[in-house]
């Protein structure tokens, strides 16, 4: 996709966005499994633009260049005859997510998830996740940032979903 993303009648007003994606599907019974591979990368790019300087109201820019992208795959063991047993899944994503580095948002984020899912039909799921994600500050000391300083989060999730 791209258009004009400029406020009209400013000097902004010509400022294009260029968005791009890929997407992955895939979904392969190898008996007694079945596998189940998942994944998109995008882009999104934005046109120069002079910003101010919250700080000192001095300008400056950047290469606005967003990426993110991420890949999971699950295996369940559907062509067993066990009725409990074929309804657990195992799962797992990694996950990236970087934002414009020199920006007041300038960030890089890798995450890392796995999971154990238990299909009660084809529509309901209840799913036990464990989720790693590394946050690496790409701010510039310009704007106050700190570039270099981490964030980690570990989480543990129980989610409950019903596809509608």
């Amino acid at each position: 996709m791209t258009g004009k993303v400029g406020d009209a009648g400013s000097k902004t007003e010509n400022v294009k966005a260029n968005l791009y994606a890929l997407d992955l599907s895939l979904v392969e019974n190898i008996k007694p499994f079945q596998l189940n591979i998942k994944g998109q990368y995008s882009v999104t790019d934005i046109g120069h633009v002079d910003y101010v300087n919250p700080g000192d109201s001095t300008n400056y820019s950047y290469d606005n260049h967003t990426t993110t992208g991420y890949i999971m795959a699950a295996l369940r063991p559907m062509f067993i005859a066990n009725k409990i047993l074929k309804n657990f899944e195992l799962a797992a994503r990694y996950g990236n997510y970087t934002t414009p580095a020199n920006s007041l948002r300038g960030t890089k984020d890798n995450s890392f998830a796995f999971g154990l899912d238990y299909w009660l039909n084809w529509r309901t799921v209840l799913k036990f996740s464990y989720e790693a994600i590394k946050g690496t500050n790409t701010i510039s000391t310009n704007l106050g940032g700190t570039p270099g300083a981490v964030t980690q989060s570990n989480s543990m999730y129980l989610q409950f979903s019903i596809q509608l």
